[in-house]
Formats: C-alpha cells, sequence, structure tokens
C-alpha cells in the first residue's frame, strides 16, 4: 500500500506522455520528492492537492481505495476521450474515440451497478454469509436486474433494495411461480 501514490502517478503520467519528474516540476517540486515517493514514501495532502489540480483528476485518485481509483481512472479517461472527440476533425479518430467513449461509458455504468450491489451487501444481514453470496450471484445473473439498475441512475441505496425485493416477488418470490 505504500506505492500506491508513485504507482497511481506513474499511470497517470505514462497516459500523458510525461515523466513522474517532469510532472513533480509542473508542481514545483523536484525528481527527490518522486524518488522518495518511489521507494515508499507518502506525500502530505497539499501535493497531492497539487498533482490533482495539476492532472484534472480527484485526489481520491491517488490515495483512495483500489475500487475508488479505478472508477475515478475511468472517469478521467472518459472526460479526455470526450474532449479529444469535440476537438478532432477527422472521422476515422471521431470514430475510434467514439467507441472507446462507449466501451469507458459502460465500465462507469458497471462500476456504478458493482458499488450499489456493494452497499446492499454490507446492509443486508442474511442468516449466513453464504445466504447473501447466493443472494446476489442470483441478482447478477439475471438479465433484468442489468436493466433496472440500467434505469435506477441516482437512487438511494434503499431504493435500490426495494427494487431488488420488487423484482423477487415479480419473480415468485420462493412460491414457485415464475414471471
Amino acid at each position: 500500500m505504500c506505492f500506491v501514490f508513485y504507482d497511481r502517478l506513474l499511470q497517470i503520467c505514462v497516459y500523458h506522455n510525461m515523466s513522474p519528474t517532469a510532472a513533480a516540476q509542473g508542481v514545483g517540486m523536484t525528481g527527490a520528492h518522486v524518488n522518495r515517493w518511489k521507494t515508499g514514501s507518502t506525500p502530505n495532502d497539499l501535493t497531492v492537492a497539487k498533482f490533482s489540480s495539476f492532472f484534472g483528476i480527484p485526489s481520491r485518485y491517488f490515495v483512495g481505495d483500489d475500487d475508488e481509483a479505478y472508477y475515478y481512472w475511468t472517469e478521467y479517461q472518459l472526460k479526455d476521450a470526450e474532449r479529444k472527440y469535440d476537438e478532432s476533425k477527422d472521422d476515422r479518430k471521431r470514430s475510434e474515440l467514439a467507441t472507446s467513449i462507449d466501451v469507458l461509458r459502460e465500465s462507469l455504468y458497471d462500476q456504478r451497478i458493482a458499488s450499489k450491489l456493494g452497499a446492499l451487501e454490507k446492509k443486508r444481514k442474511p442468516a449466513d454469509d453464504g445466504e447473501l453470496e447466493e443472494s446476489l450471484e442470483i441478482l447478477r445473473s439475471r438479465p433484468e436486474t442489468r436493466a433496472l439498475l440500467h434505469a435506477s441512475k441516482g437512487m438511494t441505496t434503499e431504493q435500490v433494495e426495494k427494487m431488488a425485493q420488487f423484482m423477487e416477488t415479480m419473480r415468485g418470490g420462493g412460491n414457485g411461480q415464475s414471471n
């Protein structure tokens, strides 16, 4: 975990075809700072905020957990692809960017679904962990779950939970009926 900041700094620098030292210089720091982070030193909050501002990505990308960082990284790439699409005059390049944009949007959507399911997972208190895993796997495998969650953008955890209960009721809810 101690190399998280440096690894994420390196990832975004490679994306922009620049070295971590060049990025550090861009925020008023030196290569010596980069070497300390590379060996496991953790930057302070002000340093993280400087890089966040420099690259235009939330600070949580640099210091958040892996799921959070992955979400912000995908969102960052999507915004960049949309910007490049808007600026491009080349039809072939715009077509390639449109495909990338679709893939990135789908990825963000999938991450939101996983986040909502994860929130449900933490909130529910089943008889045992095996029951929870089985319920979540059933939800994940149903095509209607994906369609309903797609329609649920912006819903609260409670609303998503009610939707899951409604889906179970519509499927027969344990009484052997299937709709």
